[in-house]
């Protein structure tokens, strides 16, 4: 028995000196959605325009930058829900002192993801630092989130590698990531958004995240644009069923009841050379997105006579 215990202690000595040099090895480590945190404490103070949601509005905020003179700032991240977008903007929103608009992603599988419970734990762990908060907020999970090791790696591939996809700042591509005849990625992406990472189940929670993020602008008078981005022909194919569609016409109506601007554009097969993969634009896809946008907001400020695009608040959809 002594003998035993005596292994067991150890053991769980060897396991903790294990711990140890890990959270030594990994205590200056830093990933892309860091990188992309700083950019935005430097940008959050001058900032009119905010971009807020995942990784299709990170090439809008690049495109906004690189052909607009208004300053604007971002909170996007890869695979980041409604959840996440909800505590974030309420952790800043007294930070944003010069904020106009909000331009939001309302893609229709948004209402039916959840990172935490569709296996993407390791984004809930990643943004804990500047939330303060998780969704499944146990004491397991908030001791990996504030674990250096943990918190740095997404799963085993990523743990003993000098530097890996998650230390570096997302890309905005001006080049072709993916083939545009190539199908098959097309088909696993597009599975994956409206399929295995999709559940009607949610549609009441994360609808009740997205009215607490309307609700925290509307306190602060800023205009919000809802937005849809362009995705490739092939990745449409297999993304369209019954339940994305009911996820869309929630959307819809609560852009409507909320008098707010939704913008989805009308691409065609012919635009895919414009997204870089199965469904992030190539910053020249961005630009011109952005182009679009504002035409439509001028347009419909003219046509309903309100003169002045940025008090533009009504809901739009464009060409399908």
């Amino acid at each position: 028995m002594r003998r035993l215990i005596l292994e067991l202690f150890l053991l769980l000595a060897f396991m903790g000196v294990v711990y140890g040099l890990l959270e030594w090895r990994y205590r200056d480590y830093s990933i892309g959605l860091d990188g992309q945190y700083a950019q935005f404490r430097m940008e959050q103070t001058q900032a009119e325009v905010l971009f807020l949601g995942n990784s299709h509005i990170i090439p809008l905020k690049a495109a906004s930058d690189s052909m607009r003179k208004v300053r604007s700032a971002s909170l996007a991240f890869v695979g980041m829900d409604l959840f996440w977008t909800k505590v974030l903007l309420n952790r800043q929103q007294d930070a944003l002192p010069r904020l106009k608009e909000v331009i939001l992603y309302a893609d229709p599988e948004i209402l039916g993801y959840n990172q935490t419970l569709h296996g993407q734990a390791w984004i809930n762990r990643a943004l804990f630092r500047y939330g303060d908060t998780l969704y499944n907020d146990r004491l397991s999970d908030r001791w990996m989130a504030r674990s250096n090791f943990f918190r740095s790696n997404r799963d085993l591939s990523y743990l003993f590698r000098e530097r890996n996809g998650s230390a570096e700042l997302p890309i905005v591509r001006d080049r072709l990531s993916l083939p545009l005849d190539d199908t098959i990625a097309c088909k696993v992406r597009a599975i994956e958004n409206s399929r295995s990472r999709f559940d009607e189940r949610l549609f009441p929670e994360n609808l009740r995240y997205l009215n607490t993020i309307l609700d925290c602008c509307k306190q602060h008078g800023w205009q919000v644009t809802l937005v849809r981005t362009p995705k490739r022909s092939a990745f449409l194919r297999y993304f369209e069923h019954a339940g994305i569609e009911r996820a869309r016409l929630k959307l819809d109506s609560l852009a409507k009841a909320r008098g707010l601007f939704l913008f989805e554009p009308g691409w065609s097969a012919e635009d895919d050379r414009l997204i870089a993969d199965p469904d992030h634009l190539l910053l020249d896809g961005a630009k011109r997105f952005l182009e679009e946008l504002d035409s439509a907001k001028e347009h419909h400020a003219r046509e309903s006579g309100m003169g002045n695009p940025d008090s533009i608040s009504f809901s739009i959809t464009t060409g399908k």
